[in-house]
């Protein structure tokens, strides 16, 4: 600080340009890393489900830091010359993030931009501060006028959840709550807690598993019971490499033919989240989103359709690994499915 203090303002201010400028040429660096390590998909060995949550955890960036630089990057991978602009300072993080969600929404909407188009786009929004990047944005598509959803902890018990609904849901909250008048007049929040107590009966395998003790009372499923298909399901045993053939004709028994009490006993043995863990760090992935009971040894390689041979994972940890096993050249065709 005394060192500072010391500078006269031409020393501060041409120390200060300085370090600007190597600021830039770090993000953009950082950027670049950052594709590089989602292109090996290092953050899946390392046990994070996604690279947002690499950020956020391994590094212990804020939400909004860590989303304006996976925006810029993906934004660079579909608009050649981000990084560049990034690291001249013509293009902030914050215009490139908003070019990446604005883009995202008018996909959503079914407008598609070539990469010529994004380009321009995204050119023009160089140099404009945050407000001025969503006039631009606006003036191109009206429908990006509609805010983002939100969430904000506002105490330590009350969370606040912003979002626009279509008049189709409108209608189906106001009748739910039509039906449910006979409770009182409730408001969205009691509303919506309502819908939520009875979808989570219904749909969170965990619940279920807990309210029938399936950890202390199921016991081990017959793998011979289960059914078993003689062949692959259509579509999927062309071009599939003679070795994983031979398994599949073995019998390829789908997930919805694991045994419940199974289902139940794997969803409480995780706790509901991802079991995947970084051989090297001792790391659980832990996430709680898109999960699936995944084979350890896979069917196609032998592997017994039995409950000590069940994992729950992540649906990208899932992938990831069915690639450590098949390949990627295997696994191209298959990524976004489930597996």
């Amino acid at each position: 600080m005394k060192y500072l203090k010391s500078l006269n303002r031409e020393e501060l201010i041409s120390k200060t340009d300085l370090l600007v400028k190597k600021e830039r040429e770090v993000t953009a660096e950082l950027i670049r890393h950052l594709c590089e390590i989602e292109a090996r998909r290092l953050h899946l060995e390392l046990g994070f489900g996604s690279m947002f949550e690499f950020l956020t955890k391994q590094y212990g960036y804020s939400e909004g830091a860590a989303d304006r630089r996976l925006s810029a990057m993906r934004l660079s991978k579909s608009v050649p010359g981000v990084m560049e602009a990034i690291e001249a300072g013509t293009l902030s993080l914050s215009a490139a993030s908003q070019a990446h969600h604005f883009f995202q929404r008018e996909e959503k909407a079914g407008n598609k931009y070539s990469a010529e188009r994004k380009a321009e786009v995204t050119q023009t929004l160089a140099g404009k501060s945050r407000r001025e990047c969503e006039q631009e944005l606006l003036r191109l598509s009206p429908q990006s006028a509609i805010p983002a959803e939100r969430e904000r902890v506002i105490s330590p018990d009350q969370v606040e959840i912003r979002f626009v609904v279509d008049a189709k849901l409108a209608a189906k909250l106001k009748r739910i709550k039509q039906l449910l008048s006979h409770h009182g007049d409730l408001g969205y929040a009691e509303l919506i807690e309502r819908i939520a107590d009875q979808a989570l009966k219904k749909l969170d395998p965990l619940e279920r598993a807990e309210k029938t003790s399936a950890v202390k009372t199921a016991q081990p499923a017959n793998s011979s019971e289960a059914r078993i298909e003689e062949t692959p399901p259509a579509g999927r045993s062309e071009n599939i490499p003679s070795t994983i053939q031979t398994g599949l004709k073995k019998g390829i028994v789908r997930r919805s033919n694991i045994p419940i009490a199974d289902r139940r006993f794997i969803w409480a043995r995780a706790q509901g989240a991802c079991e995947y863990v970084d051989p090297q760090s001792g790391r659980c992935c832990g996430s709680r989103w898109a999960l699936e009971i995944d084979h350890i040894v896979p069917l196609a390689k032998g592997g017994a359709h039995e409950r000590g041979n069940f994992r729950l994972c992540c649906r990208s940890h899932n992938q990831w690994l069915a690639i450590q096993q098949f390949g990627i050249p295997f696994m191209k065709k298959y990524l976004g499915e489930r597996s």
